[in-house]
């Protein structure tokens, strides 16, 4: 028995495809019987982890340039805390 990880557009843009757990093994179990499925790409588990340390390095990266764009001089900012307090900055 060969065992592979497909990618699911592959079996989804078959038609006829049956709508049952069931059927749907049968029916790629025919597609690759066919040859009409292929082995999708797995990388090791130590590409993996650097991918997901690349990712999270990323997001890091767009949240702090995120949070400086959004960071404007203090002297354009309110400065007021509560709406009691009517104290802004010039500008």
């Amino acid at each position: 028995m060969q065992v592979l990880l497909i990618d699911p557009r592959q079996a989804k843009r078959a038609p006829g495809r049956p709508k049952t757990d069931r059927l749907d093994g049968q029916w790629l179990q025919r597609l690759h019987t066919y040859g009409l499925l292929a082995g999708a790409f797995r990388p090791e588990a130590h590409v993996c982890v650097l991918r997901s340390y690349l990712r999270h390095r990323q997001r890091l990266l767009t949240y702090v340039a995120h949070h400086m764009q959004l960071g404007t001089k203090p002297e354009n900012r309110c400065i007021a805390s509560s709406p009691k307090s009517s104290v802004r900055s010039p500008g």
